[in-house]
């Protein structure tokens, strides 16, 4: 019987990672831009294991590690979706603390009480195999049941967000409320409802509150 080790090693040889470095995306675009204010359109392409996604127009700009198998198996031309469901998949294994191992998380941008860009980074470093994922707050919280049932009523399946075609009619701020002890609020406001969750120095939700704007 293969060790864990042994069984990742030949699973990356098969997904193209140590042999294949580009492959074929096939589609040059995932639609049009949702940005405010921006009518460009989000073009695509793969390099080194990565799609890149950037819009033609504003500054909207994403990175996303896809295996080559995934792109040259998945018919992406005619169903693009393939690439946000995998991503979907992925962020959710960083949401729960893994990799290939258990993540180490930190706070490492925007720690600033006095920011005003709305983003709060977030690093994540696997322990087992060192790669190093990168998310902002909203990212933590996307799948807690409050957001999940804010999303819903308004209209708004979580598993449908992309990383780079935000919901439309939905806004978002991150702040940090205090340092000593961390504390981090994601603000979400839909239609006239507002929802904050407040997240402590282990990025958990300690305390939410839902109202009418």
């Amino acid at each position: 019987m293969l060790t864990y080790a042994g069984a990742q090693a030949i699973g990356a040889a098969v997904s193209g990672v140590y042999t294949e470095r580009d492959a074929e995306l096939g589609t040059p675009t995932l639609g049009d831009c949702n940005e405010p204010g921006c009518s460009g359109v989000l073009e695509t392409e793969y390099d080194s294991g990565h799609v890149l996604v950037e819009c033609d127009s504003c500054g909207l700009h994403v990175a996303v590690s896809i295996p080559p198998i995934v792109v040259e198996t998945q018919d992406v031309e005619t169903s693009p979706d393939v690439v946000r469901q995998f991503t979907v998949t992925e962020i959710q294994r960083v949401v729960r603390g893994f990799c290939d191992g258990p993540l180490e998380t930190d706070v490492t941008g925007s720690l600033s009480t006095d920011d005003t860009d709305g983003r709060v980074g977030i690093t994540h470093v696997c322990q087992a195999c060192g790669n190093v994922s990168y998310t902002t707050a909203i990212t933590l919280v996307t799948g807690h049941p409050a957001a999940v049932s804010f999303l819903y009523d308004a209209g708004i399946d979580y598993r449908d967000i992309a990383l780079w075609k935000r919901p439309q009619g939905v806004e978002f701020a991150e702040t940090v409320r205090s340092e000593e002890p961390l504390r981090i609020a994601v603000t979400v406001t839909a239609g006239d409802e507002t929802l904050t969750l407040v997240l402590d120095e282990h990025l958990d939700v300690v305390d939410q509150q839902r109202e009418s704007c």
